[in-house]
């Protein structure tokens, strides 16, 4: 099993959140979801989802510090 990081947007007219939160809750652990107020489909800010990637694969190991 390999630990699961999700990005999704409120404002996703692609993929409804609610699809996104209901994968989320399938998935098995570790997981984590970030759910943006303002983002829609691919409107994420590099720096944010960069520095959230390098947070959890440091955490799970995935990288070295």
């Amino acid at each position: 099993r390999a630990p699961l990081l999700m990005f999704h947007g409120a404002l996703d007219a692609t993929i409804p959140i609610s699809h996104g939160k209901a994968m989320l809750a399938a998935a098995n652990e570790p997981k984590r979801g970030i759910f943006f107020d303002h983002a829609n489909h691919n409107d994420f800010d590099r720096n944010v989802i960069s520095a959230h990637v390098s947070e959890f694969a440091r955490e799970h190991r995935l990288i070295t510090p």
